[in-house]
């Protein structure tokens, strides 16, 4: 299998190569990282999530069926799934087996984690509840992404307020600027949990930003002085604020596309790219 071949077969799922030829992405919400040589390996990072009791050997049960005539050596730890392969002859120099591998390892992997089977004993070190550190992560990434989607706001807000700009088209910021906020806080090294994290606060401060914004502008045009309330309720306040929260919805859509690439490497641990 030359690295060509395997780059070219990784490209079309949306995988990195690097340059000893390991690949690494995301399969079913979990980052991974694997090998194709004389045996194949494949590492699921779980994050922390709670192996399930007798995972390993359903793993290997699972794999025995899809490759009969092979063996595998697993382990799962707390942090990670580590599954090494003997694939069929057949199969060695094929990139797409190997990759739908790849594939197979980390979806029984999900679907362990995700059944509602039988846990592990409170007892034992996989059976202990969230950590305390990680606990303060999603803590800390939920108040960075809350901070940052509040700071995307305020640019939208200027021009709103000031300028009669009321149909959101800044608000592709906000989803951004929630993710670096996430981002700066150290949040979980999770891309679902990333991604959340910037989509929710800017979709919850979207409609109160849209009727605060549009007040505001209608009452500094007034010629005598009314209540804010009284602004806030009338029809040409309420349609422009539906109106700009509607647009800026979707700017809110577009911008988490914008952030795919960026959340997928924030949560496979790879640093930003620096500018030479």
């Amino acid at each position: 299998m030359t690295r060509e071949s395997l780059q070219e077969s990784c490209a079309a799922r949306g995988f990195s190569v690097d340059v000893q030829g390991a690949v690494s992405g995301l399969l079913y919400g979990l980052p991974f990282r694997g090998a194709a040589g004389s045996a194949w390996s494949a590492g699921v990072v779980t994050r922390g999530a709670v192996p399930p009791v007798g995972g390993e050997e359903k793993v290997r049960d699972y794999l025995r069926g899809v490759y009969p005539d092979t063996d595998a050596a697993i382990r799962w730890e707390r942090e990670r799934l580590s599954v090494v392969l003997t694939p069929p002859d057949a199969d060695r120099e094929k990139p797409e087996r190997f990759l739908d591998f790849l594939d197979e390892t980390a979806g029984i992997a999900s679907a362990l984690l995700a059944s509602p089977g039988e846990s592990a004993s409170p007892d034992s070190p996989a059976g202990r509840s969230l950590p305390a550190e990680e606990r303060a992560a999603l803590f800390r990434g939920a108040a960075g992404a809350s901070l940052g989607a509040l700071a995307g706001t305020l640019p939208w807000l200027v021009f709103l307020i000031f300028g009669g700009l009321s149909l959101g088209l800044l608000c592709f910021a906000m989803p951004v600027a929630a993710f670096f906020g996430y981002k700066w806080s150290r949040g979980p090294r999770s891309g679902k949990t990333a991604m959340l994290a910037a989509a929710i606060p800017s979709f919850v401060l979207l409609l109160p930003a849209a009727f605060f914004g549009d007040t505001l502008y209608w009452l500094r045009r007034l010629d005598e002085p009314a209540a804010f309330w009284q602004v806030l309720a009338t029809p040409v306040v309420i349609s422009q604020a539906c109106a700009g929260a509607l647009v800026g919805a979707a700017l809110i859509v577009l911008g988490l596309i914008f952030l795919r690439n960026m959340v997928r490497d924030y949560a496979q641990g790879k640093p930003g790219k620096k500018k030479r």
